[in-house]
């Protein structure tokens, strides 16, 4: 059920501007130095991409962020 709920979720990331920023990587509560490399490794991924497409003020919705300010809020 996980690997299906985790896809989904992929599926909707990619979607909406996201792809590659969920993983799911099945470890131990005794594989600390595993946990650490899966954690270290993601953390790069993300940060290698840059900031998020949704970020309010320079990504996907930008425009539209400008124009509701533009309005007095």
């Amino acid at each position: 059920m996980t690997v299906k709920r985790i896809t989904f979720l992929q599926e909707l990331l990619r979607f909406v501007g996201l792809e590659d920023r969920l993983s799911l990587v099945w470890i131990s509560s005794a594989e600390a130095q595993k946990y650490v490399r899966a954690i270290t490794e993601f953390t790069e991924k993300i940060r290698g991409m840059g900031p998020s497409p949704l970020n309010l003020d320079r990504g996907l919705f930008q425009e539209q962020s400008l124009a509701f300010s533009s309005m007095g809020h």
